[in-house]
């Protein structure tokens, strides 16, 4: 798996015009997103994709123009009732996608588990974001 992937943490690499941020999951404050994003000296100039593996500080990242902000963590509660006491913790960020003016943001449920391996009410999922190009056509495969 090495040979075809590549693991950003506090980096960013450019695939065609858009660049790809990887935020380090280590620590996680308002102060320390941005430290992060700083250190991989983003461009506000080219179109941006970052993942933040909690979704909790997410709007940093959105505020500083990165385009789309794409986020895990909360495993959507895992366990039913759980989702209600992750719902409080994490409001409208805890699942599903958010769109803004010029931006969005995506909370998955992944495919994992926390704590304990079983999922009630919270589904696992592999979610596919389909990318266009800027005259919004599928490029011919």
């Amino acid at each position: 798996m090495k040979n075809f992937t590549k693991t950003l943490i506090d980096e960013k690499t450019q695939i065609n015009e858009t660049q790809i941020i990887g935020i380090n999951y280590a620590e996680q404050s308002k102060e320390g997103v941005q430290a992060q994003l700083d250190k991989t000296l983003f461009n506000k100039e080219i179109p941006s994709i970052a993942l933040l593996h909690d979704p909790k500080y997410n709007d940093v990242l959105r505020e500083n123009g990165v385009d789309l902000v794409v986020s895990g963590h909360t495993h959507c509660g895992q366990v039913w009732p759980i989702r209600y006491v992750v719902k409080k913790i994490y409001g409208d960020k805890w699942y599903g996608v958010r769109q803004f003016k010029d931006a969005a943001t995506v909370t998955t449920c992944g495919i994992g588990t926390a704590a304990s391996p079983l999922r009630i009410g919270g589904n696992p999922e592999i979610v596919v974001i389909k990318i266009l190009n800027s005259t919004n056509e599928i490029p011919a495969r």
